[in-house]
Order: C-alpha cells, then sequence, then structure tokens
C-alpha cells in the first residue's frame, strides 16, 4: 500500500520479494531485504503493479538497518550493520564505519544540512555533508558519547524548532 497526501493505493510487488520500505523521494521507492536494496520507480496513475530492481547486495556479513533519508543533494544516506552509507544514482558511494553492535535508531538531515545520527551504543554524532567530496561524503563534526553514555537509545524526533528528542532505553526523554 502507498500512501499519497490523502490516497491509499494497493500494488503488486515485481518481483516478489520480502521487503521492508526504506523511503520514498522523488525518484521512487526503496525498499530492503535483509542484504539486498531494491528500488522502483513512483508508479504512474493507472499502474497496479510496483518494479523492484536490485540496486545493491550487502557482504554476507552485514544486513540493512531500518532507517534511510534523503540528503539535499537527492542522495540517500542509510545504515548497516557495519557503516552508514551514502547512495548516489543507485551506487555506493560512501561508507563511514561504525560498531557491528551499535544500532542506529535515527538520521535527520538539519536546516543547516547537518546529518544527526542517534545509535543505541556510541551515542549522537552530527557529520557534515560534502557531496563535492564522494570519499569524504560524510565528516563528523560532533560526538555526545559522554552525555549519552548507559542512555541506549531506542527512538529520536525533531520538533519545530529543530530540539532533538531522544528517548532512550534507561535515562527517560533526553533533548
Amino acid at each position: 500500500i502507498l500512501r499519497t497526501g490523502e490516497t491509499n493505493r494497493a500494488f503488486s510487488i515485481t518481483p516478489n520479494v520480502d521487503a521492508f520500505p526504506l523511503l520514498t523521494t522523488k525518484a521512487g521507492i526503496y525498499a530492503a531485504e535483509y542484504r539486498d536494496m531494491y528500488h522502483a520507480p513512483l508508479p504512474m496513475a493507472n499502474s497496479t503493479s510496483i518494479q523492484f530492481k536490485k540496486i545493491l547486495t550487502l557482504s554476507d556479513t552485514s544486513a540493512f538497518g531500518g532507517r534511510a533519508i534523503e540528503d539535499p543533494y537527492g542522495n540517500i544516506i542509510f545504515h548497516e550493520r557495519i557503516a552508514i552509507c551514502v547512495l548516489k544514482n543507485d551506487k555506493r558511494i560512501f561508507s563511514y564505519p561504525v560498531d557491528g553492535y551499535d544500532l542506529v535508531e535515527g538520521l535527520y538531515i538539519s536546516r543547516n544540512n547537518k546529518c544527526w545520527v542517534v545509535t543505541r551504543g556510541s551515542g549522537f554524532r552530527v557529520f557534515s555533508l560534502h557531496p563535492e567530496d564522494p570519499d569524504h561524503y560524510l565528516k563528523q563534526e560532533l560526538l555526545f558519547s559522554k552525555e549519552m553514555e548507559g542512555a541506549s537509545p531506542r527512538c529520536m524526533v525533531i520538533d519545530k524548532d529543530e530540539h532533538l528528542w531522544i528517548g532512550t532505553r534507561n535515562n527517560g526523554l533526553m533533548c
């Protein structure tokens, strides 16, 4: 089921994959199934099916997480078990290594084009974006690990004033 505005439309999926939705952008729909990522163009008005194409397969030691965002440059930032990655034109162009046991619980692009990443174990990071330098696309600017020590974030949300609210397992709600 694809929801656009107030409309819900049901579609069949081809090929028949058991993928979970990652992100819908103007460029299409992204979905993942364990180690495979798929992309499909947005369906036409009279279409009843969505045609996915496999665009990326991870190594057998990794798997996709459930979070992805589109940055202001039209690139997709997502996470897998061992990295935060950038996808441009359906190709991975950058990977920032993370601990394989550290789950990403939130991604956000701020109004000043910073990428905020909240993880369960290492805390809260802020990255600057460098589309002009794909080899260094994400540059870590800030790390709040001591402030988040033992908190174990489980979710995040951003309010209209761009305050980051983090729901934690051990320390309640943090802002």
